[in-house]
């Protein structure tokens, strides 16, 4: 499904009697609906959506390993006790490993958050229409945008990662802005700067509400992941620095499966959402759905 880059004029269905070809009602939807949806396209594309995220987490994982160990820093990561020195004020730089390791695992995550959300778009694009999606929509929509969607997200990685950096409020700002380039990439086969200029339009004023959503996932995140932490609290207590590191990665990575594909897929429901919201694509999508 190829969606038109410009907007559509005429009043929008009211709430009750609005068209649901697919997953989602064609109107403005409440950030309920938008978690909502994004479930069922998890749910329904589980497997490619999950193996993609794992891979991702897996190899995020191996590198901060590696670059922990190449530092001799693994048992200080491990433990905490690189914190000590820092908060009582005999050390006033955070170890370099430990930093490079830190930085790699946040441009890693990113990353792996914006092609996954390429991915889900393809599919909720489908969902919403309610057709299956199939392997020649994958081939049509990013069999020759891979390296596309991998240089946008490094950049977004990067420069989202350069603002938390930067007292996190600027990269939580460009964050939000961008959060829908990867759809916009993916659905109006834009390039990278015109799906940029796309997102930080299409965000304009929506940005409290997308922090929420942003938000809701990030809690999930949390809590999942120190729920399954906290089950081999006994275990991880048992091993080895390393094997501990390990241990947590792997959990993270398993974690990831699932949250990274929601955040994904949340991505790609909240673009629908706002192309419906600002420029009326309702009336497109049902006649799309109908051809």
């Amino acid at each position: 499904m190829s969606l038109p880059r410009f907007p559509q004029h005429s009043s929008f269905a009211r709430a009750g009697s609005a068209a649901k070809p697919g997953i989602i009602p064609l109107r403005p939807l409440s950030a309920r609906e938008i978690l909502g949806a994004a479930v069922v396209v998890v749910r329904r594309h589980l497997v490619p959506l999950a193996a993609t995220s794992l891979a991702i987490s897996a190899i995020g994982g191996l590198a901060v390993w590696g670059l922990l160990a190449g530092a001799g820093q693994v048992d200080s990561y491990s433990t905490g006790a690189w914190l000590t020195p820092v908060l009582d004020g005999t050390a006033t730089s955070v170890p370099g490993g430990i930093l490079a390791a830190t930085a790699v695992s946040l441009v890693v995550s990113l990353t792996g958050g914006v092609l996954t959300a390429g991915l889900a778009t393809v599919c909720a694009a489908q969902d919403t229409l309610g057709r299956r999606t199939r392997r020649a929509d994958w081939g049509d929509r990013l069999g020759r945008r891979w390296p596309l969607l991998l240089l946008l997200s490094l950049l977004l990685a990067i420069a989202v990662g350069v603002g938390l950096m930067l007292f996190i409020v600027p990269g939580v700002l460009i964050y939000l802005a961008y959060l829908v380039t990867s759809p916009v990439a993916v659905l109006e086969r834009s390039g990278i700067g015109e799906s940029m200029r796309r997102s930080a339009l299409l965000t304009t004023g929506e940005r409290t509400r997308l922090l929420g959503l942003v938000a809701a996932v990030l809690a999930v995140t949390v809590l999942l992941n120190a729920f399954v932490t906290s089950l081999l609290g006994d275990l991880l207590g048992q091993l080895t620095a390393t094997a501990a590191l390990l241990v947590s990665e792997a959990v993270a990575a398993a974690v990831s499966m699932f949250t990274v594909a929601w955040a994904g897929a949340v991505s790609a429901v909240a673009y629908i959402d706002l192309r419906i919201r600002k420029e009326n694509l309702a009336p497109t999508l049902a006649a799309a759905a109908t051809a």
